[in-house]
């Protein structure tokens, strides 16, 4: 509000500027013209002579300025009106040329158009992406199903290779019921604000639970667990947190080679409980960790590893809500690690809340 107060101020200062300009310099000349003996011998016209020269020249010189301030202080007015009318036909690339010579109170004006266009630009370039990778990672699995159901109906086939038949339709199904859950616990992630239904667990007891949970894909290859899991209470919502470690531990053991280790270390301050999670499998590239965390972004381009790409999307949102955070740090060939940080809430100030 200060903001418009200042610039409704400034207006009214520039029109009283113009008024007192366009009558100080017909002033200023009558009464040159008067010193130069111009009046002389009109003494009785004089004053419809001085009130007509000052209106006319004040009319001159009050155009002009107007003109010139109204140039001055609509123009970006004008182009920002412009510029509205192409975002609302879907032209995200507008942007207005910013003038640091400008009243600040403009200059916020168009700088924040700029900002809401590069977001909105933003926006629909996720938009599309967003759909474009989806088509794709949905397609492939929906191809599949496809081709093999095709196929039972041969009635050639032996009974091997029905069973084969079915197995690839199970898993593509699989793929698909899962990547279906995770773009709507997504969808629901981005459109949640705050965390409910905060209760103390322990947070050791259900990493735990997590990785009996996933010990059908470990045995596989058997993979060895190190474990540092001391006591750690924690004051939150047990089925979003669950999803982090469950998340996490099921892209360690993804990527980590057969007989390899995976090792879960927590850690416990007055303020914060820290998590770690680390593999020695086959790492990644400095690219790939720029962009690990962006939805349906996969750094095994080749697809031979299971996933959709959500999964460390998912990850972080729970902890944005959380107010925690996670960085990874990873090595080609050597492995990688992520660190998730959980602000300690005690189940006092939940209750407050």
């Amino acid at each position: 509000m200060n903001r418009f107060q200042r610039l409704r101020t400034s207006l009214v200062l520039f029109i009283m500027a113009i008024m007192l300009v366009s009558c100080t310099i017909p002033t200023i000349v009558l009464l040159i013209l008067k010193m130069l003996g111009f009046f002389e011998g009109y003494i009785h016209w004089a004053p419809i002579i001085l009130a007509c020269t000052m209106l006319g020249i004040s009319v001159v010189v009050g155009s002009l300025l107007s003109f010139l301030v109204a140039k001055r202080f609509l123009k970006p007015l004008d182009e920002l009106i412009e510029a509205n009318k192409k975002i609302a036909q879907g032209d995200f690339s507008v942007r207005i040329e910013e003038d640091s010579d400008q009243i600040g109170e403009i200059h916020e004006l168009l700088h924040s158009f700029n900002r809401m266009a590069d977001e909105l630009q933003s926006i629909e370039f996720y938009r599309s992406d967003f759909i474009n990778n989806f088509s794709h990672e949905f397609k492939t699995p929906i191809i599949s199903v496809r081709g093999f159901a095709k196929q039972l109906k041969n009635q050639d086939l032996s009974e091997e290779q029905k069973r084969e038949y079915i197995d690839i339709i199970i898993n593509e199904s699989e793929k698909l019921c899962n990547m279906t859950a995770n773009v709507l616990q997504m969808s629901k992630l981005d459109n949640q604000t705050m965390v409910c239904d905060k209760v103390p667990f322990s947070l050791d007891e259900q990493i735990r639970n997590v990785i009996l949970l996933l010990e059908r894909q470990w045995s596989k290859k058997n993979i060895q667990w190190q474990l540092e899991m001391p006591t750690a209470e924690y004051c939150g919502n047990q089925d979003l947190i669950a999803l982090v470690w469950k998340n996490l531990l099921e892209n360690a053991i993804k990527f980590v080679d057969s007989e390899g280790t995976i090792r879960v270390e927590i850690s416990v301050s007055e303020a914060y409980v820290t998590v770690k999670v680390a593999d020695n499998g086959c790492g990644m590239s400095p690219e790939t960790q720029a962009h690990i965390f962006e939805k349906f972004y996969q750094g095994d381009t080749s697809h031979a590893k299971e996933g959709n790409g959500l999964g460390l999307s998912i990850v972080r949102r729970i902890l944005e809500l959380c107010e925690g955070k996670i960085t990874v740090a990873s090595v080609l060939g050597e492995g990688t690690t992520f660190t998730v940080i959980l602000p300690i809430v005690h189940e006092k100030a939940v209750k407050e809340h």
